[in-house]
């Protein structure tokens, strides 16, 4: 089975379906509800989805359902993490925290990043979803033209 990381860019993608990507999120979610994909994130992702959603309720671009909606649908995902689950949530140890600090100096990239893009690494996941051009910049990650999204489609079966 794939392994894909979602970052915190790409979690909020699949509750606003407006933003550019949140097509490719919900294919891939649907694909994991299925069995067929696993998506991995930290549990850190879940404090800054809401924070995201929470800027998102006070410019009135979301309403207090569609929040009654996110929030039960991270805790159903939650209660039912485990390392062999669809939608498996990370924990936040010491040894993430301490080893994802080298990254912080050697590529210029945030905290939040670093613990991210450790956890990936940690979980052996294969392919790293995000939204995020100060990342991407820095970890010099190609953008996908949309020939390497159908490519990217391809390989996960969407």
């Amino acid at each position: 089975m794939k392994i894909l990381y979602f970052d915190t860019s790409a979690v909020i993608k699949e509750f606003s379906p407006a933003e550019v990507g949140s097509d490719l999120i919900d294919k891939i979610t649907t694909r994991a509800r299925e069995g067929h994909l696993q998506i991995v994130s930290s549990v850190w992702a879940i404090n800054e989805a809401l924070a995201v959603i929470d800027r998102k309720f006070r410019k009135k671009e979301i309403t207090q359902p569609e929040i009654q909606t996110i929030m039960a649908t991270f805790g159903e995902r939650i209660a039912s993490s485990s390392e062999t689950s669809n939608f498996r949530y990370a924990p936040i140890d010491h040894n993430i925290v301490s080893n994802s600090r080298g990254l912080i100096d050697q590529v210029h990239i945030s905290p939040d990043d670093a613990l991210h893009l450790y956890t990936c690494w940690v979980c052996n996941c294969q392919y790293f979803l995000v939204h995020d051009k100060h990342i991407i910049s820095n970890l010099k990650l190609r953008q996908f033209p949309e020939q390497e999204r159908d490519y990217l489609q391809y390989q996960l079966g969407l």
